[in-house]
């Protein structure tokens, strides 16, 4: 069953890049509700390890004048860490898998946004990163990709192993210690005309590079369509490097 699972993932992967991003939002869902069932059973480990038992004794703080015939309550406290424990792991399953799922639903939007995904500009050299056009030049031209194919694209060319989670944050990329976000299609469009979008662009990209920074990383953005002045100054007062590959 797992193996048909795997095949229908990967035929996804090659022929419709909504379809793959819909199963990673599948896959979030299914990893949060583990994570929710998880923190269920570490919850009841933890009531398991207090029990309250008839005629026990309250002791003052002095350890005098114990009061006979009240409930007592006992705690294993092996039991309730380990519950603690299965509670906190779960919580941060939950954690990521709600903010991979938005990630993934942020795709979707993209590509479904992307009627101009083939208009796009001129190149602005100055912006390149530097060896990274030389080596995008010798494969396909980056212009008109959407979400993963554009994704893998600068795998190919850049290299490494493609988009990988950490503290609950998806990239969608990276070469050693050089992490990068790559956007296409529609997508500038779809958060400039709608500012709660533009909110949490700028908001995930303030997390994700904290977090590249925290794991000794460099952080930066990969485009296939015009960036937006508004974002680009943006990005340059965050320290946040971009690209732009419009050919």
């Amino acid at each position: 069953m797992f193996d048909d699972l795997d095949d229908l993932i990967v035929d996804n992967l090659v022929t419709d890049e909504e379809s793959y991003y819909y199963g990673r939002v599948t896959g979030d869902f299914i990893t949060m509700t583990a994570g929710l069932i998880g923190m269920g059973t570490g919850l009841m480990t933890i009531i398991g390890g207090i029990t309250v038992t008839a005629g026990g004794t309250i002791l003052s703080l002095t350890g005098v004048g114990a009061v006979g015939g009240v409930p007592a309550i006992a705690v294993s406290v092996p039991a309730v860490a380990a519950g603690v424990l299965e509670v906190a792991g779960s919580a941060g399953v939950v954690y990521s898998g709600y903010n991979n799922m938005n990630d993934h639903i942020q795709k979707i939007n993209e590509i479904n946004s992307s009627s101009d995904k083939h208009d796009v500009g001129e190149l602005n050299k100055a912006e390149l990163t530097d060896g990274v056009k030389d080596s995008c030049d010798s494969v396909n031209s980056p212009k008109g990709l959407i979400g993963y194919d554009f994704e893998d694209y600068l795998t190919r060319t850049i290299g490494g192993n493609g988009s990988f989670s950490i503290e609950g944050r998806e990239f969608d990329g990276s070469v050693g210690d050089r992490w990068w976000e790559a956007k296409s299609g529609g997508y500038w469009n779809m958060i400039s005309e709608n500012p709660n979008k533009l909110v949490k662009f700028k908001s995930d990209m303030g997390d994700r590079l904290r977090i590249a920074k925290d794991n000794g990383a460099t952080y930066e953005l990969f485009s296939n369509t015009p960036i937006p002045d508004e974002i680009k100054q943006w990005l340059l007062k965050k320290g946040i490097p971009f690209t732009e590959l419009l050919d």
